[in-house]
């Protein structure tokens, strides 16, 4: 992974309502070369994508109150349709996954987060910029 050798720096928005999951996020992404937002419901994950196009990359959790990460997809990829969008969740059976795709997620981040799975979408992510 070309992680630490990356010179462009990104905007992410992490979507993820549990303090712990999103604090074990950041000790990730703090590393990186990113600009970290985060929103802490769905409704809020709409409203910073709407007021900040800086972002280019969407961590989403999927079962978040007010507004779940199902709904907040649709309702960024409305308003932007080329943000990359990937839905992190627990629920990892083939109905779940395929409902976040089609909800407009562009991947899947199973829950319990793997660094290396973090760090793989964003090298990904880099590379589809470069």
């Amino acid at each position: 992974m070309n992680i630490v050798n990356i010179n462009k720096r990104i905007s992410v928005l992490v979507a993820e309502d549990d303090d712990t999951n999103y604090f074990f996020i950041y000790s990730i992404l703090s590393r990186a070369n990113v600009e970290l937002y985060r929103a802490v419901n769905g409704r809020e994950a709409i409203e910073i994508c709407r007021d900040h196009p800086e972002i280019q990359l969407v961590f989403m959790d999927i079962k978040m109150p007010e507004v779940d990460g199902i709904e907040a997809t649709i309702a960024i990829k409305a308003m932007r349709p080329s943000l990359t969008i990937i839905a992190q969740t627990a629920y990892v059976m083939q109905e779940d996954k395929e409902k976040a795709l089609q909800a407009g997620c562009d991947g899947i981040l199973p829950k319990p987060i793997k660094k290396a799975d973090m760090l793989a979408y964003l090298d990904k992510y880099w590379e589809q910029e470069s």
